[in-house]
């Protein structure tokens, strides 16, 4: 819940969308109609992903309902469209995602940490998306031999490291871009 005073400084920041959310909260798939994803052109979705794409582009619109929110320090009242709470939606899953870096967080030791990032060309993404399985396995394959090579190089660091792999196939704004 957003109360009054927070979404005057959202408004003034400029990130308030248009349903009263933060623009930082991230975006469900805009312009979504159909099998079509309109960012990616004339690829279809296949039919595991056509549920959760209806979801993620109905999400937190009159189509869903409403319910109403209340704020407790100020009693402000709004109404609030509902949430598709689908798994796959960078809405629904924002504070699951921040328990699960919390949970993360506490099990680190007291070593500094690299935060590396494995990206793909953009023409490889239709091929990545049409064959997910061999095509992850592989980015994944390269990426870890990569970082394991390199730490355990004398030169460099002389180390057998541990590695926390986490895939992304879509960027902040919900453009195709697979990488880990």
């Amino acid at each position: 819940m957003i109360c009054r005073s927070r979404l005057t400084e959202l408004r003034r920041e400029g990130t308030e969308q248009h349903d009263g959310t933060s623009a930082r909260s991230g975006r469900c798939l805009p312009g979504f109609s159909g099998a079509v994803l309109p960012t990616l052109g004339p690829l279809t979705v296949g039919p595991a992903a056509e549920g959760p794409a209806r979801d993620i582009g109905l999400c937190r619109t009159a189509a869903l309902g409403t319910h109403l929110e209340r704020c407790n320090r100020c009693s402000y009242e709004t109404l609030a469209y509902d949430s598709c709470r689908n798994r796959h939606c960078p809405k629904c899953q924002s504070s699951a995602r921040d328990r699960w870096l919390l949970k993360q967080a506490r099990s680190l030791l007291p070593v500094p940490y690299v935060h590396a990032v494995f990206t793909v060309p953009e023409q490889l993404t239709p091929i990545a998306l049409r064959n997910q399985k061999l095509f992850y396995t592989m980015l994944f394959r390269a990426a870890s031999e990569t970082l394991l090579e390199i730490a355990a190089d004398p030169r460099r660091l002389g180390a057998r490291i541990g590695i926390l792999a986490v895939l992304h196939t879509w960027s902040q704004n919900l453009q195709g871009h697979p990488h880990s």
